[in-house]
């Protein structure tokens, strides 16, 4: 008796141990406590360490300890990044003044008159800037400055994209091709359409007949012009269209980076399995749509083109795209979640789920009205008693709302601000507090 009894306690300990380190952990440990009293007219989230206020229409920024960082005397501040934000400032003779602040508040440049910029942030040290050619119809010409505000690319193009992997489409008019950060064209605007480069190094274009295929980056064509629709590549493989003869619509399939088809062509609709953390992304499967003789059919695919998961007939919305690995799936009339095995590794219990945007967490329902958030081993980390619930990105922080009035939760489901407050935002280790019509600031 003796030894079992010390088995059992091992096990249990065991048990308690693998379950703790499989939890998430929160990031701050305790409730957080007041560093601004209410004061601020508005207040955004925190983003790279600052905060955008506003007091007598005027916007300003703090820092993390709440100190006034830029004085609340902005037309406009949009949100910090990379050190730098954007501001328009009028005087009294009604002159606007363009330009960015570091986080001392100090003026590192100012822009031309007639250049005017957009609510992104400055990204891998750029940031687009416009300017207005006519206002009816209303056209602008856009170019790109560093984190100096010297021109990169000139006020030349009708439009680019965000970079990606080093390039940017571009587009004047009706062509389309390819330029980087400091404006030299590494594709010639010689296209019809085209979509971002991918980790394969392949980019879809449209040529002058208007159909599509796949070039590198020194122009070369590596899948011929066949396909009536075609997207980037993700995760090896590239969503691809051919028309069908009586509708505008395509039949859809997957290519892989030779142009060889691993899903044919001959479906509704094909998608990718999603994933925002790199540790899911080969655990998820395509899913597949066809045509069922009375409601489409979903079936899930591996990336080498074999099916895992055999057609079921019913609602598309009944089968979700797979998000880091888990897909939520309706049986029965409920909701729950399943592996890329096929496995219900959480029941369908809910009325209602959301997909795991969070590689670790959910928000599900029993009730339009019942919200909680369950974790992906099934554990139901904050129970379904709130009238809604939003799970921080980060941290492990779930802001939720009881009759009007917000607070939070941490993701061992432990209470760490009453639902108090009118509104709430959080990030950065930051709660910004709605009490009456001024906003304080709570943090570790």
């Amino acid at each position: 008796m003796k030894t079992m009894k010390s088995y059992s306690l091992i096990l249990a300990l065991m048990l308690l141990f693998v379950g703790n380190l499989w939890a998430q952990q929160p990031t701050y440990v305790g409730k957080p406590h007041m560093i601004v009293a209410p004061t601020f007219e508005s207040m955004a989230s925190y983003s790279d360490g600052m905060a955008i206020v506003t007091m007598g229409n005027r916007a300003g920024a703090v820092d993390r300890d709440g100190n006034i960082v830029a004085p609340t005397e902005y037309w406009q501040l949009n949100s910090y990044s990379e050190g730098l934000a954007m501001f328009v400032k009028r005087d009294e003779d009604k002159n606007f003044t363009r330009g960015a602040l570091n986080k001392a508040g100090e003026v590192v440049f100012t822009l031309p008159n007639d250049v005017g910029f957009t609510l992104q942030g400055f990204s891998l040290g750029y940031h687009p800037v416009m300017r207005y050619v006519s206002q009816v119809p209303p056209r602008a010409i856009w170019g790109l400055i560093n984190t100096k505000g010297e021109m990169t690319i000139p006020l030349t193009y009708d439009w680019y994209s965000v970079s990606s992997y080093g390039t940017r489409i571009a587009r004047n008019g009706a062509n389309y091709g390819f330029i980087d950060s400091e404006g030299k064209v590494i594709i010639p605007l010689s296209y019809k359409g085209a979509g971002s480069f991918g980790e394969e190094g392949l980019a879809p274009v449209q040529n002058k007949d208007g159909k599509w295929g796949y070039i590198d980056i020194n122009n070369n064509v590596v899948v011929p012009f066949i396909y009536d629709e075609a997207y980037p590549f993700d995760n090896g493989l590239a969503k691809v269209g051919v028309s069908r003869k009586a509708d505008p619509s395509c039949w859809y399939g997957f290519i892989d980076a030779t142009g060889k088809e691993i899903i044919p062509t001959v479906y509704y609709d094909v998608q990718h399995a999603n994933y925002t953390n790199t540790k899911y992304r080969d655990e998820g499967l395509l899913r597949v749509v066809k045509i069922g003789t009375i409601k489409p059919s979903i079936g899930y695919f591996n990336r080498a083109g074999e099916e895992v998961i055999p057609f079921v007939e019913g609602s598309i919305d009944d089968f979700h795209v797979f998000y880091n690995g888990l897909a939520a799936v309706k049986r029965n009339g409920s909701w729950g979640y399943m592996n890329s095995a096929g496995e219900m590794v959480i029941p369908a219990i809910y009325e209602w789920v959301t997909d795991f945007k969070h590689p670790d967490f959910a928000e599900v329902g029993t009730s339009v009205k019942n919200h909680g958030v369950v974790r992906r081993d099934g554990v139901e980390v904050i129970p379904m008693d709130f009238a809604d619930v939003a799970i921080s990105t980060t941290d492990g922080i779930f802001l939720v709302q009881v009759k009007k009035l917000w607070g939070a939760y941490n993701c061992l489901g432990e209470e760490i601000l009453p639902p108090a407050y009118k509104s709430v935002h959080y990030s950065e280790g930051r709660f910004c507090l709605q009490e009456g019509k001024l906003w304080s600031i709570y943090g570790w």
